[in-house]
């Protein structure tokens, strides 16, 4: 398994998981030392799950050769969690043949961190929002669908040179280049991109309809409830400040709501 040793990072994902991890082993040994242990902890379940699990981990399992690099994050984690799960983290050491015991080993050093990782937040806002315009489609997980992209020419670039990560995390059977997203395609901004969902094939139309139909009357009756309340006078003159002020949220949100459904049907024909 190796272990201690920091790999040379080969790809986008690895510069920026060794930048992370970086940045992590820095503020939870500072915050370790104040006896922020809480805040700590907290830090590092949020980057195990999210950053390491939910990101690096699939884009492992489709770049492959990521032996090495995994198992310094893991030996490096550990060291992080041995504190929290003495034991569960004892366990794993031993069990993945890592040298010495983990209540003896050496604190993680604070290294540098990988410059240059910016590109991959980029990537991955992309691989978000390619999710989100699925999501928003009534999209089937498993549905291989169509995208297509407008936009500056890092951003295509990026694509390029990352396809089979986005194409695999965002279940896509292609993804076009294009100057300019067609009108009866679905479609959200994207950083300085935008991208758009063929929704031919992708969806049943008139289910989709009927739902989003059926959305757009339940929103319009919300919103005039609301709007009801806050034209009247005596309702707005009696009730508490923040009452009002949170009412006014939720109608101003209500509005955008119903112009996007409004948009979504037409889009839907």
């Amino acid at each position: 398994w190796g272990g201690g040793s920091r790999p040379e990072p080969k790809t986008l994902a690895d510069k920026w998981i060794l930048h992370r991890l970086s940045q992590v082993t820095t503020s939870v040994t500072n915050k370790i030392e104040k006896y922020e242990l809480s805040s700590a902890g907290e830090e590092l379940r949020e980057f195990t799950w999210s950053d390491l699990a939910d990101w690096y981990l699939e884009i492992a399992k489709i770049e492959k050769g990521k032996e090495a690099m995994l198992s310094y994050i893991l030996h490096t984690l550990l060291k992080l969690w041995h504190p929290y799960m003495p034991f569960v983290t004892e366990h794993i050491w031993q069990t993945a043949g890592f040298e010495g015991q983990l209540i003896v080993a050496d604190w993680p050093e604070l290294g540098a961190s990988v410059n240059d990782v910016t590109a991959f937040e980029d990537l991955r806002r992309l691989i978000t929002d390619f999710r989100r315009l699925r999501a928003d489609n009534g999209i089937e997980a498993a549905k291989m669908v169509e995208f297509a992209v407008s936009g500056p020419t890092d951003v295509k670039a990026l694509i390029e040179d990352h396809l089979e990560v986005i194409s695999t995390l965002t279940r896509a059977e292609a993804i076009r280049q294009v100057d300019a997203i067609d009108d009866a395609w679905s479609a959200i901004p994207s950083g300085a991109a935008t991208i758009g969902l063929n929704l031919a094939g992708a969806i049943n139309i008139g289910k989709e309809r009927e739902k989003v139909q059926k959305e757009l009357r339940d929103t319009e009756t919300y919103v005039a409830n609301l709007e009801l309340k806050l034209t009247n006078t005596e309702f707005t003159s009696k009730a508490p400040e923040h009452v009002v002020v949170s009412m006014k949220e939720k109608f101003a949100e209500g509005k955008i709501k119903l112009q996007n459904l409004r948009e979504r049907i037409q889009k839907l024909g």
